[in-house]
């Protein structure tokens, strides 16, 4: 418990046994002494905060315990008042949470672990679509180029038709293969950040598919972390990609409405 001038005046028996210290040692000022230095500040601003608005507040921080082990803790409080409405200061309880803080923690680590084994394989594929399956879709290109001129001369036209449509269904292809390879993995990411990789993705796609696509970026992104700027990255390339799906979607229903013959 607080009174109002934010000083503590109690502190309940498994408290004192959680810290190993006395109830003189805790009053007062006193429990910030076992509070770890790099989370003291944060946590007085809360504390000092939600005591200046009268407000319900929530903190983790770490503690240091009777055996000098800094254990995670959450602390929640509320005002209490008294019968004639005044403010009589904090009550609250601790719990230990560091058994959660670790587990989190792992889960963390092996969603990273996750992440980046996808994006190995993600850009394993898009290496090979880009340097060997895109090559050899150009050199097909270059080789029907040939054979049509070969057959231009002497060929019907229809032959000759036959083959520039090839042709153009193969430049095509190898436009889509190199648009995935590029989906698969954005070497603009890696190199470039993530704010030059989502507005060049943003350029790609809307000349792809005809549509507007506008993007505007106001964040620093100097200290992002690459784990962080590949999400981010994704999630833009997952919500335009859905979004543009959801269009041509809306768009083909509507057509067929138009040409659904009326029913008697």
């Amino acid at each position: 418990m607080a009174g109002i001038d934010k000083l503590c005046t109690y502190f309940n028996l498994p408290r004192l046994q959680f810290t190993g210290r006395s109830l003189d040692e805790e009053l007062g000022w006193g429990w910030t002494k076992a509070v770890h230095p790099d989370d003291l500040p944060g946590c007085w601003e809360t504390y000092s905060g939600a005591f200046d608005r009268r407000e319900a507040f929530q903190m983790e921080y770490r503690l240091r315990r009777y055996d000098g082990e800094d254990r995670w803790v959450f602390d929640q409080a509320v005002p209490r008042f008294n019968s004639n409405g005044s403010f009589a200061g904090y009550i609250g309880s601790s719990i230990d949470i560091t058994d959660r803080k670790l587990a989190q923690e792992v889960l963390s680590q092996m969603s990273r672990k996750l992440i980046e084994a996808q994006e190995q394989e993600r850009t394993w594929i898009a290496r090979e679509l880009h340097d060997d399956i895109t090559q050899q879709v150009a050199l097909l290109t270059v080789n029907l180029e040939r054979l049509k001129m070969d057959f231009s001369a002497s060929a019907a036209a229809g032959v000759v038709q036959g083959l520039e449509e090839t042709i153009e269904h193969v430049a095509v292809l190898g436009s889509d293969i190199q648009a995935l390879s590029h989906r698969l993995h954005s070497s603009k990411l890696e190199y470039l950040g993530i704010v030059t990789a989502a507005s060049s993705f943003c350029r790609e796609l809307s000349a792809k598919h005809g549509v507007q696509i506008d993007f505007h970026s106001e964040c620093e992104t100097a200290e992002l972390r690459n784990e962080i700027a590949l999400c981010l990255f994704r999630v833009l390339q997952e919500g335009l990609q859905n979004a543009i799906s959801i269009a041509d979607q809306s768009a083909s229903r509507c057509g067929s409405e138009r040409h659904r013959p009326k029913s008697s």
